[in-house]
């Protein structure tokens, strides 16, 4: 009896994840659909992405009760959850949504899918995580296949290249969202008392992030002058723009938040290895989009390099037979 609850609370956690992950492979599609039917431009595309998924989450978090929890967390941790606003959501999404205008849906999700690669990087060299030959191989694997896909083979005329450009700006969001997310590992792990007396979550990180990114994108897109092609939106665009923060932002992180707390997070992250599986399939069949060649043997080698980060099988040495 036990053990079929187990296997219910498993199928049950694997299908948050799998929901979180599938609805997380249409934010390429979805704006690059957005692109095609409207003016919209990264910044004013990012701003409907953060404010509609702070409004999901924490709506979430006051209809399930967890405002009290919340409002601890908020006292308690405020340079954590800020820094990681600031450098992870703010500027890390916002410049990978610059870089996704540049390029093309499935080289973008596949360099994003590597952030397990960067935050084992990011947490080697900052929060003194072990250095296990396994992991340090397969940072240098992936980090190949990255680079594969960001350059297409043509270094010479790299800048010249706006797909490689694009790439190039997708990797570095991705590394500043996988050092917010390194903030808040850091910030999650020092307030495991709170965890365990209050049942905190990690989207409640996500949902105060959102929220402090959206006030941060009000001065950018003013700036731009872009809240005037709101006017100019028709009705294909507004689906897109609401999906995209709606769906794509805030129900991908609560159902990928939820299931990661109901399983080990290893086990959980890697099942982030579809992400760029499905986005390349649907860019196929909704754009006709073929990856050039050099994206497929990146991947492979990412796939590699993500294996070796996140898995927890150990090599052993001479001295060790």
């Amino acid at each position: 009896m036990v053990e079929k609850e187990q296997k219910k609370a498993t199928f049950r956690a694997y299908t948050f994840i799998l929901v979180g992950i599938f609805f997380m492979t249409t934010i390429e599609i979805t704006y690059k659909l957005i692109q095609d039917y409207g003016t919209v431009p990264p910044a004013l595309a990012n701003f409907f992405r953060m404010s509609l998924s702070a409004f999901v989450i924490l709506s979430y978090i006051a209809a399930s009760g967890g405002i009290s929890r919340f409002i601890q967390f908020l006292k308690l941790y405020p340079k954590y959850y800020i820094t990681a606003s600031i450098v992870g959501i703010f500027g890390g999404v916002l410049v990978f949504m610059y870089g996704l205008s540049l390029t093309d849906p499935a080289p973008a999700a596949a360099i994003f899918s590597s952030n397990p690669i960067v935050i084992s990087t990011v947490s080697i060299l900052f929060l003194k995580e072990s250095k296990r030959v396994q992991k340090i191989l397969g940072i240098i694997i992936g980090f190949i296949g990255v680079f594969i896909i960001i350059t297409e083979f043509k270094i010479s005329d790299f800048f010249e290249q706006t797909n490689q450009l694009g790439n190039l700006l997708v990797f570095i969001g991705d590394v500043l969202w996988s050092i917010g997310i390194v903030i808040g590992k850091a910030c999650m792990n020092k307030s495991e008392d709170l965890k365990k007396t209050t049942g905190m979550e990690n989207f409640d990180l996500a949902g105060i992030s959102f929220f402090i990114s959206t006030f941060l994108m009000i001065p950018v897109v003013y700036i731009e002058r872009e809240f005037s092609l709101i006017l100019t939106f028709n009705w294909q665009t507004w689906i897109g723009v609401l999906f995209l923060g709606i769906f794509s932002t805030g129900v991908a992180y609560l159902f990928f938040y939820k299931g990661l707390s109901m399983v080990e997070a290893s086990v959980g992250i890697n099942l982030f290895y579809i992400k760029p599986v499905i986005t390349t399939i649907l860019g196929f069949f909704i754009f006709q989009a073929i990856p050039h060649y050099s994206f497929f043997i990146g991947l492979v080698l990412e796939f590699i390099g993500l294996f070796l980060v996140t898995s927890k099988m150990k090599i052993r040495r001479r001295n060790d037979v």
